[in-house]
């Protein structure tokens, strides 16, 4: 039965306006506590939450249909408005403009969780910008942060899309068209196409997108537009549809690689 399957999981960080201890110690378990709240109203799921002096780290399940700028302003929005009303001294928080965001593949969120359960050892040596500093040039980011509040961002996703009753509608000729054109659909919203590969029933994608966008809307804009596509301008009155569903994983700074390899090798996989 078609369907949708999503492992979609981000690390996310934000901190206090120029850096300033503003999270009390007394307050930091409640302020997780609020936050994963905020997370689970999205219908989100709350993996690891890590509150210090000056910033905060989450790992976090996200459904598809939210783009990850729009839950960002959402945790901070709200948490910012709770702070304020609650907290002693309150009036004067507020979090910093923009956030980082990198994606997690699931084989890697137990090692990011446990990256969150050691902070607090962790900055007993390092400082949050040197922290910073470092998961920015981990994930080949520019340092332009330490001068003036910016958003970092590196979120990549391997995107699945099989084609009706998998039938074998791609054919050596459609192949290269195909491709192009759903390259074409992905910057177009912004994104990038890092690997693009497959077989006669289905299609792989290793591709940056940008946090402005949801997953599912990507996924529709390019399910829907290259189908029409072929339909009405390559293969007129040819009807050519992708199966219901579709299947995407946040992918991990250090998988990229390896999962550029199993999408290029595509042919050799399914030859056997």
């Amino acid at each position: 039965m078609p369907r949708t399957l999503t492992r979609l999981r981000y690390h996310l960080v934000f901190g206090t306006r120029d850096h300033k201890p503003l999270i009390p110690v007394s307050s930091q378990k409640s302020l997780d506590s609020y936050i994963a709240g905020i997370i689970n109203q999205l219908r989100a799921v709350t993996l690891a939450i890590s509150s210090a002096k000056d910033h905060v780290h989450v790992l976090a399940s996200i459904p598809p249909s939210y783009s990850i700028s729009s839950v960002m302003q959402k945790i901070k929005g709200s948490s910012s408005h709770w702070i304020k009303g609650h907290w002693k001294n309150g009036s004067e928080f507020s979090w910093q403009p923009g956030y980082s965001a990198f994606s997690v593949s699931e084989s890697q969120s137990e090692r990011v969780k446990g990256y969150l359960e050691r902070q607090e050892q962790f900055h007993e040596a390092s400082s949050f910008q040197e922290e910073l500093t470092r998961l920015i040039e981990a994930h080949h980011l520019a340092l332009d942060y330490v001068d003036r509040p910016t958003t970092h961002t590196s979120l990549k996703y391997h995107l699945v899309f099989v084609t009706k009753n998998r039938e074998p509608l791609i054919t050596t000729n459609l192949k290269r068209e195909l491709y192009d054109r759903m390259k074409i659909i992905i910057q177009g919203r912004g994104g990038e196409v890092l690997e693009m590969n497959g077989v006669s029933d289905h299609v792989h994608v290793l591709a940056r997108l940008k946090p402005s966008v949801p997953v599912a809307r990507v996924v529709q804009d390019i399910k829907g537009e290259s189908s029409r596509w072929i339909s009405d301008e390559l293969r007129p009155g040819s009807f050519f549809h992708w199966q219901e569903g579709y299947s995407a994983f946040t992918v991990s700074e250090s998988l990229v690689e390896k999962v550029g390899s199993y999408i290029r090798d595509q042919e050799l996989r399914h030859d056997t």
